[in-house]
C-alpha cells in the first residue's frame, strides 16, 4: 500500500514499486544511509507532486463550493439568516432604490445589504465600494475620516 493510491511506481526507477517518498526500496534505504545527491532531488519531486495534487483537489473543492454559494437560493437563505430579510423584502428594497446604490447611485451587478454592525438593522443596498467604505468607517474612530479628508485635500494640485 502506498501513501498516494494513484502512484504505485517509484520516481527513481519506474519499473519498481514505490516504497516511500516516491522511491523504490533500495533507493530509499540507500538514500537514508548515504544521503546521495539524487535522494534530495527525488524527495523534492515527490513533495512537488503531492503539493500539486492537493492544490488541484483543493481548487476543485473550492469551485464546487463557490458554485453553490453563487446560487440565488443560497444568497437569499444567507440574507434571511443574517438580517432577517426574505427574498421579497430584498426585491422590494431593490425596486425602491431602482437598482441603484443608496449612496453613489451606481448600478453594479450586485448590491450588498448595508446594516449597522452594533444593532444589525438593515439600512439599504449599497455597491461593493460604498459598502466597504461604510463598513470600515463605521468601526473606525471619527477622527480617522477627518484625517483622510485632510490628506486628500492636501494632495490635490493647486
Amino acid at each position: 500500500m502506498t501513501i498516494d493510491q494513484n502512484i504505485t511506481k517509484a520516481l527513481c526507477h519506474p519499473e519498481r514499486p514505490m516504497l516511500a517518498k516516491g522511491l523504490c526500496s533500495s533507493c530509499y534505504q540507500k538514500g537514508k544511509r548515504n544521503s546521495f545527491r539524487d535522494f534530495a532531488e527525488i524527495l523534492l519531486q515527490w513533495d512537488l507532486h503531492k503539493t500539486k495534487r492537493s492544490d488541484e483537489a483543493l481548487l476543485e473543492r473550492r469551485k464546487r463550493i463557490n458554485k453553490v454559494r453563487r446560487s440565488p437560493e443560497w444568497r437569499f437563505k444567507t440574507l434571511k439568516q443574517r438580517y432577517g430579510l426574505s427574498e421579497r423584502d430584498y426585491q422590494g428594497m431593490l425596486l425602491q432604490q431602482e437598482g441603484l446604490c443608496k449612496i453613489c447611485g451606481d448600478s453594479p451587478k450586485t448590491l450588498y445589504v448595508d446594516h449597522c454592525h452594533t444593532t444589525n438593522v438593515v439600512r439599504g443596498l449599497l455597491c461593493p465600494k460604498c459598502n466597504t467604505f461604510v463598513g470600515y468607517f463605521e468601526t473606525s474612530p471619527p477622527e480617522r475620516l477627518e484625517q483622510i479628508m485632510k490628506y486628500l485635500k492636501n494632495d490635490r494640485p493647486s
